[in-house]
């Protein structure tokens, strides 16, 4: 079973997405609202995908937490954000994430995406 990790700072959408990631069969292996939390608990947990909000709690975003797990734990991640401005979409996309899940999101989306993610279909 692939072990999800969330990165959400608005309980309501964290609480509603892991009820959606269970519903699909996938483990919620943690749940952090900020870089900070999130870095101190991946190591522990080892997740196999992040889901990460873009903005975050704290003085860290997402794009900033990107970039760190790019570098040093090579674990993947989809953005999660209801930000489409060109400015926000360009940064993201200088991370490489392996998707991009504007909110509010269906479930047969965030199915989707997560199994690109994976590399299935």
């Amino acid at each position: 079973m692939e072990r999800i990790y969330i990165v959400e700072d608005q309980m309501i959408i964290t609480l509603d997405l892991q009820h959606m990631l269970e519903d699909l069969g996938y483990e919620v292996c943690g749940i952090s609202p900020s870089y900070h939390e999130t870095l101190n608990n991946i190591e522990v947990v080892k997740p196999d995908l992040i889901l990460l909000d873009i903005f975050l709690q704290g003085d860290k975003t997402g794009i900033d937490l990107a970039h760190v797990l790019n570098q040093n734990y090579h674990i993947p991640f989809i953005f999660l954000t209801s930000h489409t401005d060109d400015q926000t979409v360009k940064i993201a996309k200088e991370t490489q994430p392996r998707g991009y899940l504007v909110k509010p999101f269906k479930l047969n989306e965030l199915y989707a995406a997560i199994e690109m993610a994976f590399g299935r279909t």
